[in-house]
């Protein structure tokens, strides 16, 4: 190596006396006599000094430039492709080799074969492929379950790879985990694609950001056998990270000619716990829902505790259940050999409107603590990348402990993840006092003791979809609808459709996109449970038809708990009801659409329009405007108005109104002129003794008649002695 190096520096000493008008000497080199990277360094001529151009790495013994991130193949390694052997576990041992500053590991073209999930430590660590046609890991028919290659260090990821289960072409699937886990910050997929998954990529970020770029993801498990498959998944575990995925293409088999082979996956893209998500230029392609944003209460294990057994349903303790909710429970699914829970579902995620405090309570407070006394819980095994939990005492002052919080209060962050339980109560050390004991456990049932999780909302904010693509969905094609006490705000999609959404075991439509705050309740502090969603641009078109039962409507908003929703500028068309507010659904804006007999596919005609333009349904919704619509060809009805509340106005909907002036059949006096949502003018001609009151004035009207105008939402009567002549225009 070091003779190598020589030669290689007298060559470059030639070829630069060759270029330019200098003269250069061979110099003075040296290597270290031992180290795990044995610096080669240069003496320079004016300092006399030895000055590092890098160094041989003892292990892999390859030369690390100084100036840059070293380069490494898998083949020097030792990890080769088509051999026919698992190389999972090789591969983790080969990236251990790498400088801990960060490489970029090369993979050669030929077949990799995995068994059992690779965990890649390193930061800044670029596994690079020869491209998806060329690099290609497989997972074996046994590996099923579990993740295939999971990042925990920071700025790591992936590109220039394929990802398949048994083969490129099979019915073989994976039926539970990820196949790219990246679950720390500033990782990211690109260049890449994923076959036969279960879920293709999870993005759970602790920290600053992931990205997805250029990913085909293909074939995923279906949702109907196993609940939960898809795509992507954003999964952050704190609030803050932001989430990008660029160029996404998420498509089921639904073109396989067999349809007993067909695959519908869960979702296309789910988002349950993020910072920000940007979704740009992708294509979902007939997935049960394409975009699903459905935050709900997560559980993280504290403390597995002792005694448990598979099958063990657990219901968590504590905070304040909301009305109609119930407590989490969660059902045990894999113990250690001391019964202490390793792994968990969550069947029931409980709705309340505090959350259960933290798992640890004052068993014994001790004696001359200082409030705000940071505590270590004594005992205990914790988890690799965990520490022992700290609290810091609250009590309201010094002397015995009475209250405690997570050290560094407000994180979202789970500290500690125990893998032996701590002794319980147990001890902690730190702090001015003495004596203080805590108890752990916040689950009752299940045959052991001391299971403790650290529970909190999920919250799903600030996303954005632009100029994609929701094609062909089997269930509602988008769909907002948080359960627990999830939480979705600040929902923009620009420029973007949906289309021909026809279920797979059925002929009628699901809907194109639908808001539904009713599985959720609102913790504390919080209005509403979805919040500010807005739709701009694009189509929302269906090409199977209304349906022989108007089954199936464009947008939905499903109950009366989504605020500030509006939808504008878009092409409606295709659907039982184009836009549909259920009853009591309210601040709704509807502008600037074109509604009903638009759509732009050559399709029978019943799924070239609407049923119903726009529907507003009974209960009392408030601060809904309709205006400056086109409401053109809707077979039943442009508009079907029901909504009680009052501030809704519709004006201005050609197709609609403005209407013509229209007799109006005159009751019994006094006659009520109800609160409607559209400005109407009344003429009056005639009769006797003809007043028109409102809640606080009255017009009297002569023989020769005359007009009023009576403004949305508001209430009128018309009384007389001889009935007069009425007629309306609605503006």
């Amino acid at each position: 190596m070091l003779r190598k190096t020589i030669l290689a520096l007298v060559a470059f000493a030639t070829l630069c006396a060759h270029a330019g008008a200098q003269t250069y000497t061979l110099p003075e080199i040296g290597m270290q006599n031992s180290g795990p990277c044995r610096q080669l360094s240069v003496r320079s001529s004016n300092a006399r000094a030895m000055v590092p151009i890098g160094c041989l790495n003892a292990t892999t013994n390859i030369f690390d430039a100084a100036t840059q991130l070293p380069d490494f193949s898998m083949g020097n390694l030792g990890v080769l492709p088509d051999t026919g052997v698992d190389v999972s576990q090789a591969i983790v041992a080969a990236v251990a080799k790498l400088p801990s500053t960060g490489a970029r590991l090369r993979l050669a073209c030929g077949v990799y074969l995995l068994s059992s999930t690779s965990v890649i430590t390193n930061a800044y660590l670029h596994i690079q492929g020869g491209g998806q046609n060329c690099t290609r890991l497989r997972t074996t028919v046994g590996f099923t379950t579990g993740d295939v290659l999971k990042f925990t260090g920071l700025n790591s990821g992936i590109s220039d790879v394929a990802f398949e289960h048994v083969a490129t072409d099979t019915n073989a699937v994976r039926t539970s985990g990820y196949t790219v886990n990246l679950a720390n910050g500033y990782g990211y997929v690109r260049n890449t694609s994923i076959r036969n998954c279960f879920i293709g990529v999870r993005m759970g970020a602790q920290a600053g950001w992931n990205s997805v770029d250029h990913l085909m993801v293909q074939y995923c498990a279906d949702g109907g056998t196993n609940p939960g498959s898809g795509c992507v998944l954003v999964q952050n575990d704190v609030v803050g990270p932001a989430n990008w995925i660029n160029r996404l293409i998420c498509m089921s088999n639904f073109i396989d000619p067999v349809a007993s082979n067909r695959r519908y996956p869960t979702f296309a893209i789910k988002g349950e716990d993020t910072g920000e998500l940007v979704v740009t230029d992708s294509d979902l392609i007939s997935n049960r829902t394409n975009l699903l944003l459905q935050p709900s209460n997560a559980p993280f294990l504290f403390s597995g505790g002792t005694g448990y057994r598979v099958g063990d349903v657990l219901t968590v303790t504590g905070g304040t259940l909301a009305s109609g909710f119930s407590a989490m429970q969660i059902t045990v699914t894999a113990v250690n050999g001391s019964g202490l829970i390793t792994a968990w579902t969550v069947t029931n995620p409980g709705g309340y409107t505090v959350l259960p405090a933290l798992p640890v309570q004052v068993n014994s407070g001790g004696a001359s603590y200082t409030r705000g006394d940071t505590l270590t819980l004594v005992g205990g095994t914790v988890g690799s990348g965990s520490v022992a939990l700290q609290l810091t005492n609250t009590s309201a002052a010094n002397g015995p402990i009475t209250a405690v919080a997570p050290a560094g209060c407000c994180s979202y962050t789970v500290q500690s993840n125990y893998t032996a339980a701590p002794p319980n109560p147990t001890s902690v050390t730190g702090g001015t006092g003495t004596g203080a004991t805590f108890a752990i456990g916040n689950t009752t049932g299940g045959t052991g003791s001391g299971a403790a999780f650290v529970v909190r909302g999920q919250t799903v904010q600030a996303t954005r979809v632009n100029s994609t693509y929701m094609d062909s969905a089997q269930r509602d094609n988008g769909s907002i609808t948080p359960v627990g006490s999830g939480y979705v705000f600040d929902t923009g999609i620009y420029n973007s459709w949906i289309t021909n959404t026809n279920a797979s075991d059925g002929t009628l439509n699901t809907n194109g996109f639908i808001i539904n705050g009713s599985g959720a309740a609102k913790l504390t502090g919080i209005t509403s449970p979805v919040m500010n969603t807005r739709w701009s641009g694009g189509l929302i078109v269906s090409t199977t038809g209304q349906g022989t039962s108007l089954n199936g409507s464009g947008f939905v908003c499903a109950d009366a708990s989504p605020i500030d929703t509006s939808v504008t500028g878009a092409m409606v068309s295709g659907w039982a009801v184009g836009i549909d507010l259920g009853p009591g659904c309210g601040h709704f804006t509807i502008g600037d659409n074109g509604i009903g007999a638009y759509s732009p596919f050559n399709v029978a005609t019943s799924a070239r329009t609407n049923g119903i333009g726009f529907r507003a349904q009974g209960g009392a919704g408030n601060f809904i405007a309709a205006h400056d619509n086109r409401f053109f060809g809707n077979t039943v009805a442009a508009v079907g108005f029901n909504a009680t509340g009052r501030n809704n106005v519709v004006h201005d909907n050609p197709g609609y109104n403005p209407v013509g002036p229209s007799n109006v059949t005159v009751a019994a006096s006094p006659m009520p002129l109800p609160a409607g949502p559209t400005t109407t003018t009344y003429f009056v001609q005639g009769g006797a003794s003809v007043i028109v009151r409102d809640e606080t004035n009255s017009i009297t009207f002569g023989t020769g008649g005359g007009q009023f105008t009576v403004p949305a939402g508001a209430i009128y009567q018309l009384t007389y002695s001889t009935a007069p002549t009425v007629s309306k225009m609605i503006h």
